[in-house]
């Protein structure tokens, strides 16, 4: 071999036969194609496949192609990071160990660098930008692979990858947080949740602002705070510069101008202040429980008077006097009409009429309310009417014939809810309750109008989804009286046949039934709407339903379906 290796000649061994060709031809032919582990001594052409797994098999080649022959053939693949030589058996197992040396892990973890200047979340998307555009769409090598990340609340940059890509993207990164040389800087912030106006107030107290200067131009359609003098951090100068905020109230956007560094502070914590808030939907029952009881009993007696045809009369709750005589028959029948009426006749001239009535009146409900308001947000529901109260009025005693009149002031009366929920750690809801029952007393008008009110106010902290009730505003109202027939009324058993007595209680309570419902995201706001249009557009089509006989057709209009699918 070493003879005719002398003369540029090679051995190639192919199906059993030994060929002897020119070198230069010997790695085109069909040659063995050996993997690391199964690499031989010996003078033998092979192919060999050297896998790279922590640096970049292109950087390899430069650095190994010196030492190959000038016949031998060695190449690299981007796409499985290999390495392929075409030399002999020992030449390859040579060049096997020198890239086991070489392909070692020298990555030294995870760097973090601060940034002065520039944003961190803005130069890791300029780095990503930057390492995809150099990428392309070739899959990334083990030695080129770099990752980034931003941690906006220190305002720096992670980068892990090998010594030698982390040092040319520090480089990088270097030249992006360089200090600009111009003095300011201006960033257009749009909000996606937050009021531009109520926001910029915010962030003058948050950030321990000074006014710097007052008489800041105005902006286009909102107000213009005066400058900012942002606090330094521990160890910095005592002020890092003056930033100017203004809210344009047109496009819901807060205008940032001022130094980079303090701008890119204010715009750190704007980014937390313009989150999505959560909403809570405060459903509730308003009912008037009362209890009253009415006993009366007693005899009451009354003339026949032929012209009218009344043997006796009677006035029950609830209905209107009027003859009896056609209740009772001409043998004295019993006759029972609303509670207990019972009569008998004696001569033809006088009734008897023994009453005895009970009655139980038990709940009302006056209200049920639900409104959707934003966590920590006052909301308010009136039910009622606005009625005019008189506070003052004008009457002219001389002689000139001017008018007098009256000053009033409308109030509303009726029911009305306020509210302002508050979300607490674990899904419980605090919530500062104003409820007020209001009506107009009967029998005032004019300047003399009287409201019956019936008001709670209290805080109260409830679990999501849970309901409470409050109440207590209990009213007891007990009555007696007694009619009779002077001197015969006062006759020992007897004269209970001449006199009557009424007893009355009456017992109010007001409860305030709430549940609120806590809606953190788009999705849980579309399924509370659709339960409740559902139940409006089954009501609609219940009715249309309705077989009762009707002397026009009924074709009431139906709500569209599927609006929240």
């Amino acid at each position: 071999m070493s003879i005719i290796k002398v003369h540029g000649f090679t051995a190639v061994a192919k199906n059993g036969i030994t060929t002897i060709v020119p070198e230069m031809l010997a790695k085109q032919d069909a040659t063995p194609t050996l993997e690391p582990g199964s690499m031989r001594r010996g003078e033998d052409i092979v192919t060999g496949v050297i896998p790279v797994h922590f640096v970049s098999a292109a950087e390899l080649v430069p650095v190994l192609r010196p030492l190959l022959p000038q016949d031998s053939h060695m190449a690299a693949t981007a796409g499985t990071n290999v390495l392929i030589v075409a030399d002999s058996a020992s030449n390859v197992d040579r060049r096997v160990e020198i890239v086991a040396r070489l392909d070692s892990d020298n990555s030294s973890g995870i760097d973090v660098i601060r940034l002065l200047n520039a944003s961190a979340r803005e130069v890791a998307t300029t780095l990503e930008t930057l390492s995809s555009k150099t990428l392309g769409s070739t899959p990334p090598t083990p030695g080129a692979t770099t990752a980034f990340a931003a941690d906006e609340r220190t305002n720096s940059i992670l980068l892990a990858g090998a010594v030698a890509t982390k040092l040319r993207y520090r480089a990088i990164i270097a030249s992006l947080d360089a200090s600009q040389s111009e003095s300011e800087t201006i960033k257009v912030v749009p909000l996606h949740y937050a009021n531009a106006k109520d926001l910029t107030a915010v962030l003058q107290e948050a950030l321990g602002s000074q006014a710097a200067d007052t008489n800041g131009a105005e902006g286009a359609s909102g107000g213009t705070l005066p400058n900012v003098r942002l606090a330094s951090p521990a160890g910095g100068p005592s002020a890092l510069g003056a930033v100017r905020i203004t809210a344009d109230e047109a496009t819901n956007a807060i205008i940032v101008q001022g130094p980079p560094r303090d701008v890119t502070r204010v715009l750190g914590v704007l980014t937390q202040l313009d989150v999505r808030r959560a909403q809570v939907l405060v459903e509730g029952i308003v009912a008037e429980v009362s209890g009253s009881t009415s006993d009366e009993l007693g005899v009451q007696w009354r003339t026949n008077v032929p012209a009218q045809g009344i043997v006796a009369s009677a006035v029950f709750p609830g209905k209107t006097a009027g003859p009896i005589a056609d209740s009772f028959t001409a043998n004295d029948a019993v006759s029972f009409l609303t509670g207990l009426s019972l009569g008998y006749i004696s001569g033809g001239d006088l009734r008897g009429l023994i009453r005895a009535l009970s009655s139980d009146t038990l709940t009302n409900v006056l209200s049920t309310p639900s409104l959707m308001t934003l966590d920590n947000a006052e909301a308010e529901i009136v039910v009622g009417q606005n009625v005019p109260f008189v506070t003052g009025q004008f009457t002219n005693s001389d002689t000139t014939p001017d008018n007098p009149f009256q000053t009033i002031q409308r109030q509303d009366v009726g029911i009305k809810l306020h509210v302002k929920p508050q979300i607490n750690e674990g899904d419980t809801v605090t919530m500062d309750i104003e409820q007020e029952v209001s009506s107009v007393a009967e029998g005032s008008s004019g300047a003399d109008l009287i409201t019956n009110k019936r008001a709670i106010k209290t805080s109260v902290q409830v679990d999501n989804g849970s309901i409470i009730v409050l109440g207590g505003l209990i009213g007891d109202d007990a009555r007696a009286n007694r009619d009779k027939i002077p001197f015969l009324g006062d006759i020992p058993l007897l004269g209970n046949l001449f006199k009557s007595s009424r007893r009355s209680a009456n017992k109010t309570n007001l409860m305030v039934f709430l549940r609120p419902q806590i809606v953190r995201n788009r999705d849980g706001a579309n399924a509370l709407s659709k339960i409740r249009y559902e139940g409006i557009r089954t009501g609609q089509q219940q009715q249309n339903r309705d077989p009762t006989e009707k002397i026009l057709p009924n074709h009431g209009p139906v709500l569209p379906e599927g609006i929240f699918e």
